[in-house]
């Protein structure tokens, strides 16, 4: 109105109107003007992923997921906008399918129950390939960890767990305590702390003195030297199978032992372990 046009500046002279920046962006703004005075209002809105960046769509998708005071009824085809809004507390996911064969063509509304199964199955009706999906996550604080543990320990020792335990480093101390606030309804089980703080220290005995002094070290000295010694323990490990599984055995049997409990309940399909 009044010859005012929305936009973004790029440098103090040069702007970019928002009706050069594709349709996706132009919903999205408008979206969120209309909710700055909006309460008690329903939304409909109509496949938010189109035409937006991944990561503005999830910031988009946060500030829905953020709202308490309007409701919002979202179609999409997007296992983005399914996954992040479909766990979001008193949300419900619908399946719509259509009846091609009918008179009239129809659409059935069938509400989807809150399970794995369920859930996974929405996925594959989307047509989307379910690799990425797993019975559990192991999130561990340190990359070496993750790395030993994922290459060489579950496939030696839990062999079941390949292909159905996605194993995650969180590269911080921090995750265990905002996994425990986040998630504070969980068993103390479902959050485990080794015995040795340090991962090296269950590494084979022949690096025994190397991880020491790499420990030793502090900030970005004692990164590098961790960096190294997982490579020269997976060199190692990659030169002789059998040698390398031995040695693992009576150095990490904490560890083993760990994953063999977590192998022993997931499988059945059991419980999540972090």
């Amino acid at each position: 109105m009044n010859g005012k046009l929305a936009g973004s500046y790029v440098s103090s002279t040069e702007s970019i109107l928002l009706d050069r920046m594709g349709a996706g962006v132009a919903n999205a703004v408008t979206l969120l003007a209309s909710l700055i005075d909006s309460k008690g209002k329903t939304f409909l809105i109509e496949e938010p992923e189109n035409d937006l960046h991944p990561a503005a769509l999830r910031k988009l998708l946060e500030v829905i997921e953020g709202e308490s005071t309007n409701q919002f009824s979202i179609s999409t085809h997007s296992q983005v906008v399914l996954r992040h809004l479909g766990s979001t507390p008193h949300s419900r996911i619908f399946s719509v399918t259509s009846e091609p064969d009918a008179t009239t063509p129809t659409s059935r509304a069938e509400a989807i129950d809150d399970t794995p199964p369920m859930r996974r199955q929405v996925l594959d009706d989307l047509g989307y390939e379910l690799y990425d999906l797993y019975d559990g996550w192991l999130i561990l604080e340190e990359a070496s960890a993750e790395r030993i543990i994922r290459d060489y320990l579950v496939k030696w020792f839990a062999p079941r767990l390949v292909g159905r335990l996605r194993t995650v480093s969180a590269q911080g101390v921090e995750v265990v305590k905002k996994l425990r606030d986040r998630f504070s309804t969980w068993p103390a089980h479902h959050f485990v702390a080794l015995k040795e703080h340090d991962f090296e220290h269950y590494c084979p005995a022949e690096f025994e003195q190397k991880a020491t002094a790499a420990l030793a070290q502090d900030g970005k000295a004692k990164r590098d030297a961790k960096r190294e010694l997982l490579e020269e323990v997976r060199l190692w490990a990659d030169e002789d199978d059998g040698r390398a599984k031995a040695a693992f055995e009576a150095s990490a049997s904490e560890v083993i032992e760990f994953l063999r409990k977590v192998e022993a309940t997931l499988v059945p399909g059991g419980e999540t372990f972090v």
